[in-house]
């Protein structure tokens, strides 16, 4: 069972500023307003560079949460997908990248699988997907989106 939520936004720079922007992890609290800190972990010369794994520091209801995720996907300009390692649920978030008509269109999607005994957490997941997760996405990417139209 997957259980998934979207967000679109279209940001007036070019897929490469966009992308680089993204990928470079150490950019995160800036714009994602519950996290705290970002920690590279992985190395050079792996998928992604040394974001390749990376450690995110977190405030979730209650307290703060450090999860590992490696970096699955990375295929520079167009899509960058960032998967869980650690915890007991292990969403994996994408990130895909297009121009379109002067900007570049950039689709989100965060997709929780749940197998297993997991699959009895799903109405929690549910609740914290529809009363956390969603409410934080047009926030989150409209701060995106401001930071990267106002860089020079």
């Amino acid at each position: 069972m997957v259980m998934t939520i979207t967000h679109t936004v279209g940001i007036k720079r070019s897929s490469e500023d966009v992308f680089a922007f993204l990928s470079d992890f150490s950019n995160d609290p800036q714009w994602r307003a519950n996290v705290v800190e970002m920690r590279a972990i992985g190395v050079e010369s792996e998928l992604g560079g040394i974001w390749s794994r990376q450690v995110e520091v977190r405030k979730v209801p209650g307290r703060i949460v450090e999860t590992v995720a490696i970096i699955t996907s990375f295929e520079f300009p167009r899509r960058l997908t960032v998967q869980r390692a650690s915890g007991p649920i292990r969403p994996a978030a994408t990130y895909e990248l297009e121009e379109h008509s002067g900007e570049t269109l950039l689709r989100f999607r965060l997709d929780v699988s749940l197998t297993g005994m997991s699959i009895l957490l799903r109405p929690l997941v549910a609740l914290f997907l529809a009363r956390i997760v969603r409410p934080s996405l047009e926030p989150d990417f409209g701060r995106l989106k401001e930071i990267l139209e106002n860089m020079e």
